[in-house]
């Protein structure tokens, strides 16, 4: 069972999970349709050539991973903080960065084409290395817009967009399914044709996610004017863990495949199967990953210790039910998903069965071992994210694959993939210890805050209000709190009053759509500052200030709370992300 306060972090983790999702999927669904087509229409040779190129679609997402995480993360920071100019200024920046990057890193490619193939494991005039490098030519055209979909998907979340990422991702399923099968079955093409396909259909999706940016009632707006090019530097420090996870599992999928290539063809397939299942799966694991981020980034930015607590609690919670049942699902299907990627290569089917056994093994382990890093980023400990990457996939995988592989050969080969998720798991609490320099005394000590983070003790009011009668008994409380910290007498009536009033006006017109909703207020009281009120809620967007403008004085006691609220308030500020109104009120 939930908690009433932990129901509207709960939604807004799911909500904003759905919508990565789709954007994991979206960026990486055609590489994952090229899989199946590839692997069940062509030869073993075409299959193994398809995992020699995949480590390098890592480095190819490097762009789009490091600034759109960092942007992400950037701009639901400053929304947090109510700066939305500063949050635009960041998005137009990323974008300007990230296409200039990826045409640049294309080029690159295509100029050192054979030396990469090579370095990919295939050797140079082999029939593996013309497969290998006529898919790799191809598909890299695509980068720009495999980066735009990447950045473009990362903040639709944020603008409450989430449909314009089922549209692209819909429209890139038909283009990339639809087109590999007419070069398969008609043209009787090659791997060139398949991969040319796949950069078409990103193309396509990114024309559907730019229609966003149509709308009027967007957050963010894209201008050249006045870049910011030091927010670009901090985007790309806060994105750098997800740049070097890139690098280390390249890195750690090359070392893997080399070690396969020396125990048999077949070894290399199945790892090859598990470079496939990653795109499917990561939509799940890389989806909550990210929905855990964004939603993590919005209340440190506004220093919120409570609500943080909530939102590792409940995503540790959905990482077990919707990862875990997942996990489950792969090892009892076993057999037919290694079937569904190499239907027509029999001689590879139980290595392949076994790969899946073993890559289900560790996928919940791989699942928290992800949500660790991603908190160790968004809270500014970018060192240690990178160490938790670096370590899971170089040091410790280069140790059990090594030793396993030895001496137990194929099977120890995928054991020891899953091994070293498991002992990264394990070392959590060192990370832990290691971050704060002492031992964990408290639950308020896996957090890894710093000292002075957030508001004082004591000077802080948080209620969740679900009905009518807890809005009226949050408003006393509420009058309490400050006049337990000085406020005057009519100004804590006044603040309390007001804060009912709202609270019922959206209990009213927001929970009428008989959908579960919730409000948060937070009251925080600064001695300099006075007192600020924050009220969140998950209903239909409502914005105080433009329904303030066209209120009459015909009849003064017609929304009273809302006259209160802005006669009374030194500021008031609305932004609606991620399918919450955000109030603050300042008094």
């Amino acid at each position: 069972m939930w908690k009433k306060e932990d129901k509207l972090i709960r939604d807004l983790l799911l909500n904003s999970f759905g919508a990565f999702f789709l954007s994991m999927l979206t960026s990486s669904l055609g590489t994952l349709v090229d899989g199946l087509v590839i692997g069940n229409v062509m030869d073993t040779q075409c299959v193994a050539a398809f995992g020699l190129v995949n480590p390098l679609n890592f480095i190819f997402a490097i762009i789009g991973s490091i600034l759109g995480s960092g942007m992400a993360n950037g701009c639901a920071g400053a929304l947090g903080r109510n700066d939305r100019e500063q949050a635009c200024r960041l998005f137009s920046i990323t974008r300007i960065a990230g296409i200039g990057f990826s045409i640049a890193v294309m080029v690159i490619i295509v100029a050192c084409i054979d030396p990469i193939t090579v370095l990919l494991g295939a050797e140079k005039g082999t029939e593996m290395f013309a497969n290998a490098r006529e898919y790799l030519l191809f598909y890299v055209l695509g980068l720009p817009a495999i980066t735009a979909t990447k950045l473009l998907s990362s903040i639709m979340p944020l603008d409450s967009d989430r449909k314009r990422i089922v549209a692209a991702t819909a429209v890139m399923t038909v283009v990339n399914i639809a087109g590999d099968l007419f070069c398969v079955s008609v043209l009787h093409a090659g791997l060139a044709e398949i991969a040319l396909v796949t950069t078409i259909s990103y193309y396509a999706g990114t024309l559907v996610l730019m229609h966003h940016f149509i709308k009027k009632d967007i957050i963010f707006r894209f201008s050249y004017r006045d870049p910011n090019w030091k927010g670009l530097f901090g985007i790309m420090r806060k994105g750098l863990p997800k740049g070097v996870s890139r690098v280390t599992s390249s890195v750690r999928g090359i070392f893997i495949n080399r070690t396969a290539a020396a125990i048999a063809a077949t070894a290399v397939a199945g790892f090859s199967l598990q470079a496939n299942l990653n795109y499917m799966t990561n939509a799940v694991v890389m989806g909550l990953a990210q929905s855990f981020m964004l939603v993590t980034s919005l209340y440190y930015g506004e220093e919120n210790q409570a609500a943080l607590k909530r939102v590792v609690r409940a995503a540790c919670r959905l990482e077990l039910l919707f990862v875990g049942l997942l996990s489950l699902a792969l090892l009892a299907l076993a057999p037919f998903v290694a079937k569904l990627y190499l239907g027509s290569n029999a001689d590879a089917l139980p290595a392949g069965t076994l790969s899946v056994r073993w890559f289900a093994a560790g996928l919940l382990f791989q699942g928290f071992c992800i949500l660790f890093a991603d908190y160790l980023q968004v809270t500014g400990k970018v060192f240690c994210a990178n160490m938790v990457y670096l370590i899971e996939d170089v040091v410790l995988t280069a140790a059990t694959v090594s030793i396993l592989a030895e001496h137990f050969g194929m099977g120890g080969l995928f054991a020891g993939i899953s091994l070293a998720h498991v002992l990264t798991v394990l070392c959590i609490p060192v990370f832990i210890m290691a971050v704060n320099r002492r031992k964990i005394r408290s639950s308020d000590d896996l957090l890894m805050l710093e000292d002075g983070f957030g508001i004082a003790p004591g000077n802080e009011y948080v209620q969740t209000v679900t009905d009518l009668e807890g809005a009226v008994a949050a408003s006393e409380a509420l009058i309490r709190f400050c006049e337990d910290r000085g406020v005057d007498r009519k100004t804590a009536g006044r603040l309390g009053l007001a804060a009912e009033e709202m609270v019922a006006n959206i209990i009213q017109h927001g929970f009428s759509d008989g959908k579960p909703h919730s409000i948060d207020l937070r009251a925080l009281y600064k001695q300099d500052d006075g007192v600020t009120l924050i009220i969140r809620d998950n209903c239909r967007p409502f914005d105080p200030k433009e329904r303030f403008r066209y209120l009459t004085d015909d009849d003064p006691t017609a929304n009273i709370g809302l006259r209160l609220t802005m006669n009374l308030a030194k500021e008031v500020t609305y932004t609606s992300a991620m399918k919450l109104n955000n109030v603050t009120i300042k008094v």
